[in-house]
């Protein structure tokens, strides 16, 4: 059986992180034998030279989530060694909120993707599409799909609480404080609650709860969850979300729960333009008491939703077929 290496940021218990492993273990079962290339959740991330790790592989898939740092190439992802075994990159975007360019970044880049052993570039969104093909210029061409976890299993959305989840970064800021207040204030005036939700499992989860603890105090609900499976669960019965993670606002939309962004970015401003939902980039402080309830009860465009997950379906299937060819040349 085919051996396939992942390449992420994965162990270290982020959800979207932790979603994309999922789907890339769903898209290979039965087809290979899976495992992350890396064993340590620190620099060096292994406990041999990076060559004898990818000598354990026949293939290695690299992707998804932001591992494109126009300031840093990281020796987990970018790691040349990796190119000594055919390479799939898929799913992959940009973090391009970052000001500041590394000069070496883009001409290494460049030389990993444009290498012979490099089967197949593919990326979550149009903006990074535009980024590499204009400042990495790789010789490869460029597939644009959309994020994996878009064809990750999910449940169907039960909206058995009356409740607003509210996922936050790892340290709650005063003003996220305070909008968390106002919605809670807001929320209770129609009889619904508010409870803060940790899209984390393991280390990460017991830092963000801890943060949560000492940002609001030991009487505000916070809803926590062992796996990521439980997690996509507890999601689906919200009837509301307000977060500040990319993530949440990508597996809320497909279960039809309206959202609010705590955090504005390049990603999430480029999801709420596939799903033609403006106010998805909204910040709960932009709006009037009466316009963030409206906001928070509005009809998520189901249409667009469902066009984004065939999409990512067909790119994971795509990344597959490369994964599983038997040479370079081979198409069949």
């Amino acid at each position: 059986m085919m051996r396939v290496g992942h390449i992420g940021y994965f162990g270290w218990g982020n959800y979207g992180d932790e979603l994309m492993l999922e789907t890339w273990r769903e898209h290979f079962v039965d087809r290979a034998a899976q495992e992350t290339v890396h064993t340590l959740l620190h620099r060096p991330y292994f406990e041999e030279p990076a060559v004898r790790v990818a000598e354990r592989f026949d293939v290695l898939i690299i992707g998804g989530g932001d591992l494109i740092q126009p300031d840093s190439i990281s020796t987990l992802y970018w790691n040349r060694a990796w190119l000594t075994r055919p390479v799939v990159i898929a799913g992959v975007g940009a973090a391009l909120e970052r000001q500041r360019q590394r000069p070496d970044v883009a001409s290494r880049l460049a030389a990993f993707m444009s290498h012979e052993n490099v089967r197949m570039i593919g990326v979550r969104d149009s903006g990074t599409q535009n980024w590499l093909s204009h400042v990495v210029r790789p010789s490869r061409k460029i597939t644009t799909g959309a994020d994996l976890a878009f064809a990750a299993t999910i449940p169907s959305a039960r909206r058995t609480r009356n409740a607003v989840a509210v996922v936050l970064r790892k340290s709650p800021s005063t003003d996220d404080v305070a909008t968390v207040r106002r919605l809670q204030r807001v929320c209770a005036g129609h009889g619904t609650r508010v409870e803060l939700l940790v899209l984390a499992t393991k280390q990460q989860r017991d830092r963000e709860t801890a943060e949560l603890g000492r940002a609001f105090g030991a009487t505000f609900p916070v809803i926590t969850c062992s796996t990521t499976t439980e997690i996509t669960r507890q999601l689906s019965e919200y009837r509301g979300l307000v977060t500040a993670k990319f993530h949440g606002a990508v597996m809320a939309a497909r279960m039809g729960i309206p959202t609010l962004s705590m955090r504005r970015t390049h990603k999430l401003t480029a999801l709420a333009q596939s799903l033609g939902d403006a106010l998805l980039t909204v910040h709960p402080s932009a709006l009037d008491d009466r316009g963030l309830w409206d906001a928070l009860t509005r009809t998520v465009p189901m249409d667009a939703v469902n066009r984004l997950e065939e999409m990512s379906v067909q790119h994971c299937k795509e990344a597959v077929r490369a994964a599983m060819r038997r040479s370079q040349g081979d198409e069949s």
